[in-house]
């Protein structure tokens, strides 16, 4: 299924950040859609980030952790995406890998559900 990219950026959609994504950001601009709900102009600041990872879970049919701390942004996407009635889902890696703390802790919260393919 060819769908188009969208970007959802914690700034004014006007500003490229990291600035080392510049050429991303304008790509996707070009073949997909750049989506913020900051102002242009608006940096981005710890808390943007966190109402960023809100509208990416509203704007998916399901979201999927990957080796996510037990404090992380991903899973913060994960818990909008289990309050809006998406699907979760968990990629985790190793169980004594302290990368994954959160991706384990979802599943054995019943907050996540493990990928076990591709498909």
């Amino acid at each position: 299924m060819d769908a188009p990219t969208a970007g959802v950026l914690a700034c004014g959609a006007d500003i490229d950040y990291p600035k080392s994504h510049a050429a991303l950001i304008a790509r996707i601009a070009e073949v997909g859609v750049v989506i913020s709900e900051q102002a242009p102009g608006e940096k981005p600041i710890k808390n943007r980030f966190l109402s960023r990872n809100r509208l990416i879970a509203a704007l998916t049919q399901g979201t999927v952790v990957v080796e996510a701390r037990e404090r992380s942004g991903s899973l913060n996407t994960l818990n909008w995406a289990d309050q809006l009635g998406r699907a979760t889902m968990a990629l985790p890696g190793p169980v004594t890998s302290q990368l994954s703390a959160g991706a384990h802790a979802a599943m054995r919260a019943g907050k996540a559900v493990v990928v076990t393919t591709g498909r």
